[in-house]
């Protein structure tokens, strides 16, 4: 929402730096295209320009593939460079600085609670209340068949209790901060140092509440009670499918009575929980929807998120969509969104089913849970003109 020339004409950068997912991709390229109108060293870094390197390399001056910061150190101490590059050093994040947030217009970032209301992430959160995003780990090693993790080949690693500590005593008294989400894929991959974490969050005695992503088969009733004296009030899990077939086809290494133990776990501990749920797999049928619709009924999730089946680059799904030539001539990244269909990936239904089946999924989790529906309905008189953009997004036919 900021005005770039406006911008370009107050700070006169001698170097600017972009990021981008697939979806914001071309934005990313329009931001770099003016400012290399106007003679400016253009980077661009990031999930999309780490795996669409040569696209990315004809749009900017420089490519960052990969964790940037040493890449971009380097490229500030040698100067000027052209092309892709890359630093297959190790980040220890420990060893970073906490992120800049007395340069972002955080009046702007931490009321995201009143711009996106209906998004089921937030709905923890009180109206009126500033929520902050923390990010306290990076790395995946798991290998789903939807996500291109770019850390693949790099170890998780995770802060260390202090660290995070530091950054949450900064949140709660200069931003004066009660809630925040962790945007880590799952905070729980390594057990033993999540432990030290949360305990030492829950001796801190900040007050700060928080939500989190989670995988079903990393959550016990250990790390739950932790959780819960440490302030978590909300977990997210990918479910991704009602079907064992569709889950063993993603790679998720989880077994569908997973999904309802932890779930009851978290009800046991006072927990809200969300999940996200995929229709459109290749090779999904009609038995396999009926299980996810099943599953969606049993579940009663206090919230839901429902995608239509994407192949990102970098993806398993994306190479399947080279190899059975379903990718168009011409590819709109900004369709990337879930609710459109830049790439049908299932052959077995339309387009327009697939959108239905999406409807459906919500309909299916309203019904199992009216008081999803109610607190939703109450996001309207917050921002109606958002909460109509997200209704129409999912009604309307492709």
């Amino acid at each position: 929402g900021e005005d770039i020339a406006d911008k370009a004409a107050l700070f006169r950068p001698d170097i600017v730096g972009i990021t981008a997912t697939t979806t914001m991709a071309e934005d990313a390229y329009d931001i770099a295209s003016y400012f290399k109108r106007l003679g400016v060293i253009t980077i661009l870094g990031g999930v999309h320009a780490s795996v669409c390197s040569d696209e990315a390399a004809s749009k900017v001056d420089i490519v960052v593939k990969g964790e940037g910061e040493y890449a971009l150190k380097d490229i500030l101490e040698k100067g000027d460079r052209r092309g892709v590059c890359s630093n297959p050093e190790v980040v220890d994040i420990d060893a970073m600085p906490l992120p800049a947030r007395h340069l972002l217009d955080n009046h702007y970032y931490m009321k995201i609670k009143k711009r996106f209301p209906q998004d089921g992430n937030y709905l923890f959160v009180p109206n009126r209340e500033s929520l902050a995003s923390v990010l306290i780990s990076r790395g995946c090693p798991w290998n789903c068949s939807f996500c291109h993790n770019m850390w693949r080949g790099l170890p998780f690693r995770i802060y260390s209790p202090s660290k995070v500590i530091e950054e949450l005593s900064l949140l709660r008294s200069r931003y004066k901060i009660r809630y925040f989400i962790f945007r880590d894929d799952n905070i729980y991959t390594d057990r033993a140092k999540i432990t030290f974490i949360l305990k030492a969050m829950a001796d801190a005695g900040l007050g700060m509440m928080w939500g989190a992503n989670a995988r079903v088969d990393c959550v016990d009733d250990e790390l739950l009670e932790l959780s819960r004296k440490a302030g978590c009030r909300k977990l997210n899990f990918g479910f991704e499918s009602g079907s064992q077939s569709m889950l063993d086809a993603l790679h998720k290494g989880v077994r569908i009575e997973k999904m309802y133990e932890a779930v009851k776990k978290c009800r046991s501990f006072g927990l809200e929980v969300s999940g996200s749920f995929i229709v459109g797999h290749p090779d999904e049928t009609k038995q396999d929807f009926s299980l996810t619709r099943k599953a969606i009924r049993r579940l009663k999730l206090d919230s839901l998120g429902v995608a239509i089946a994407t192949p990102f680059p970098g993806t398993k799904w994306w190479q399947t969509a080279v190899e059975k030539h379903l990718l168009p001539r011409d590819i709109r990244w900004g369709k990337f969104d879930f609710d459109q269909i830049p790439v049908k990936l299932n052959s077995n239904f339309t387009s327009n089913k697939l959108k239905a089946m999406q409807r459906i999924c919500y309909f299916d989790a309203f019904f199992a849970c009216p008081a999803y529906l109610f607190r939703l309905l109450l996001t309207v008189v917050v921002n109606p003109l958002t909460f109509i953009r997200r209704v129409w997004s999912v009604l309307a036919l492709r």
